[in-house]
Order: structure tokens, then sequence, then C-alpha cells
């Protein structure tokens, strides 16, 4: 659980909303790309791509490759030439967070929706490859220039020998997205622009950047075939071999352009609005012998329609088992609890006096797609007893205890069909009773 300084009263922290130019801006997680090296001299090899040849193919580097602890299911990296290779698979790289990676609702290639920012750590996995992840090597190669150079190979994640480590973000396969070299951010940034260009630190080895390197591919005389004569070796190195050989520009595949928003398009937000008859938003209860989610089956105005606060509950139960919302544009104060305004899309939930009956708002996706749920939740009341909030999703669970001066704030990235639904549901707290548990919900829902 997050904790905020601010009340949401205050200081409402909402989810990021990629809308517009803003969204063909962003690096997203799992983004499809081709990465392009900006040493001067590389001239029309600029592309990192994939070669065809494993080590062991290559007489010149076995005696290299026999002293490496990794299988030999490895394959070269060089700079290719675009036309050859660049709008290609072997010039197609998922660019994908290593949490995301070993997270089990998404793994290899399933986007968690949000932008990537300076400091996460990545893997980058060839699209000609399948499984095969940007990999350093164990040791540098000595006929390389300065010697201090490590290769880089597209490597199987399974054959990697500190595959324990790549979940911790450590693993020879994981990288640090950064501004330059000289970034030293602890933990993560601002979001990733596309239109600056980007570096990549190894996580495994520190201070090591992936560049292009000095030697070309035949100068090294190394005999690898089908390669041009000024195709550049790409390696992990400490200190660059050229100005701006550690530099990379990011230009995202036509796949990835393609569920980009238009430039001019405004992404669905779906606030809460207790006013509205049609909404995907719903306000209801769940008891015991409900059998599910029900409406709410009235309104009423408890402290009388000059106070601006409407409420739905059901006749003939307690009046606090209800969803309650400020339909004036100012803050609306009565008896010691604060109601925001409409616009900020808050409402007052407040459980049933008897154990099991939950007050929840219901959201029904209109279509299928991926979708951000932001849920900000705190208790308003004086003196609160305390709730439980539960957040239920198609294959997501989770629970929070909330009690006086703490404070929910989780964004959740959720991938519906049509006629899905999201449950967000207030219930009694540990202390087992519905006293001043007003509870003040903010939560919108993004298609993305």
């Amino acid at each position: 659980m997050k904790r905020l300084k601010t009340s949401l009263l205050t200081g409402m922290a909402l989810a990021v909303t990629l809308t517009g130019a803003t969204a063909q801006t962003k690096l997203i997680d799992a983004d499809i790309i081709h990465l392009k090296n900006l040493y001067n001299s590389i001239g029309k090899y600029p592309w990192l791509s994939a070669y065809m040849h494993q080590p062991t193919q290559v007489d010149a580097l076995a005696e290299y490759n026999a002293k490496r602890k990794k299988p030999g299911a490895h394959y070269f990296l060089i700079s290719g030439p675009w036309e050859k290779r660049g709008e290609t698979a072997l010039g197609q790289w998922t660019i994908q967070t290593i949490s995301s990676y070993h997270d089990k609702q998404y793994g290899w290639g399933k986007s968690t929706g949000k932008p990537l920012k300076y400091g996460d750590r990545v893997y980058l996995m060839s699209r000609q490859r399948g499984f095969n992840m940007l990999d350093l090597a164990d040791q540098p190669y000595k006929p390389m220039e300065h010697g201090a150079n490590i290769p880089v190979f597209a490597s199987y994640y399974r054959d990697r020998d500190d595959a324990a480590k790549g979940a911790e973000g450590k693993g020879t396969s994981a990288w640090i997205l950064r501004k330059d070299r000289s970034d030293k951010t602890k933990g993560v940034g601002s979001d990733v622009d596309i239109k600056q260009s980007l570096y990549f630190e190894s996580a495994h080895k520190e201070n090591h950047f992936l560049e292009t390197h000095g030697h070309t591919v035949k100068a090294a005389g190394w005999g690898l075939k089908n390669v041009e004569g000024n195709q550049f070796w790409i390696s992990a190195s400490k200190e660059p071999d050229h100005e701006r050989s550690s530099q990379w520009a990011v230009v995202l595949s036509e796949e990835s352009k393609k569920k980009r928003p238009a430039a001019n398009a405004v992404a669905k937000v779906a606030k809460l609005d207790i006013t509205k008859k049609e909404s995907p938003w719903q306000f209801g209860y769940q008891t015991p012998t409900s059998g599910g989610f029900r409406k709410f089956d009235q309104v009423d105005y408890p402290f009388g329609r000059h106070s601006g606060i409407e409420r739905k509950n059901n006749k003939g139960q307690d009046q606090w088992f209800s969803a309650a919302q400020n339909t004036k544009d100012k803050l609306v104060e009565i008896s010691k609890i604060k109601y925001p305004a409409k616009n900020d899309g808050s409402v007052v939930l407040h459980p049933s006096p008897n154990k099991g009956e939950t007050v929840e708002l219901r959201y029904t996706a209109p279509s299928a797609g991926s979708y951000q749920i932001s849920v900000q939740a705190e208790m308003i009341a004086a003196k609160p007893s305390g709730v439980t909030l539960d957040f239920q999703s198609p294959g997501k669970e989770k629970s929070f205890d909330l009690k006086k001066d703490s404070v929910i704030n989780e964004v959740f990235s959720v991938e519906l069909k049509k006629g899905d639904h999201v449950t967000i549901g207030v219930n009694h707290g540990k202390d087992g009773t519905h006293n001043a548990d007003h509870t003040l919900v903010t939560a919108t829902a993004t298609e993305l």
C-alpha cells in the first residue's frame, strides 16, 4: 500500500492518462522498437541487429566461447543496415520492464499499459530469436579495443547462468534506462520520451553502457559470413569508444504505432457521477443472500436538496448503507464530514451495520481492451473505526485495510472484455463495526 502525505481532499493523485499527441511520444511497457545508434561514423549501419550465427559457428571465437560459462545458444549482435535488417524481426526488439515480465498476469510481451520511466530495469527481447534477450557476456574479449569491452549477445533466458538473479533485476540481461551516461538516478524518474535519445546501462555491470564498438566486423578478421564491411560490433563498455557511440534513438515499430491513439484522440475517462442514469459506473451493494451485485433502488437528499448531497441506498435499510456524492461545484461540509466538489469525481461510501454486507462501486467495460483503474480512498469521519477496501477484476483481487490517517492510492492495469466488471467494495474493518465508516473513494476508469 502506498502512503500519501497529502489528504485526497486537498491533493488528489490521479492515474496518468495517455491521450492524443502525448501518447505518441511516450515509450510504453512491451513496445516493439528499433534502436538506432547515433555514432556518426556508422553511416548507413546504425541499427541494433541480431546476427544469424552462433559463436560456436565461428572458428576464430571458439576458444573464447569455450571459456564462457554460458551455453552456445547465443547470437552475435551487430549494427545492421536498415534496408536489410532494420525493418525485419532481426532489427526489432520488445522492450519490457523486468517486473511485468516476471508477473504472472503479464509475462513475455504483454503490456501493463504504463509508460516506461528513466531508471526502470528492462529486458530487450529479439523479435527474430523469440526468447533471446539482449545479454552481457561473462568476460571481455581481449582482441577488442581497450580489452575491456564486453560482447553482447542475444541469448535464451532459460540458458543463462544467472537466471536466478533475473527477477531481482540484477542479471546479465537486465538494463537500466538512462537519460545519459552521467544519470545515476536511484529508483525511477520521469517518463521516457521517444523524442529524446536513450542510454542502456547494464544492471549487472555498473557503469557499462550498450554501445557500438570501434572495430568493424570485417576489420576484426573473424571470418563471419553474410556481413557488410562497415557493420560494427555491439558491446558494453565503461568508457565510450567514440562520442555518442552509447547514445540510441528509439523508433517505434509500425505495429506499436498502430496501438497508439491518433494525435487528436481523447482517451475515454469515466469518473464517478451518482447523478448520471446512464454510466459505466453503478452504485450498489452485495449481501450473502443477494446473489451478487444489486443496485441501490432509492435516491434521497438526507440534508435537504439545498445541501447538494445526493445519496443512493435501499428502502427500509440502515440509512448509512449508501453511496453519497456532493452535486455542487464546491466543497460542502455537513456534520464534520467534508464532501468534495462533484467535479472531483468522489463518492462517500458507507457499509451496512450487518456483517458481510458490502457497499460497492461497479464498472462495466463498454468494449474489449486495456484499462487503467485508479483508486484513491481515505476515511473522513472524525473518529473512524476502520474499513476493508476490496478491488476485484477478472484475474486480479486485492484488499486493503483502511483506518484513520491512512490513504490508499493505487492504479490497476487490467485487460477487460466487453461487459466485464471491476468492483470496488467497502466492508467492516477489523473492529467488525460500521461506526463512522464514511469512506471517500475517488475512482476513474480509462480506456487506453
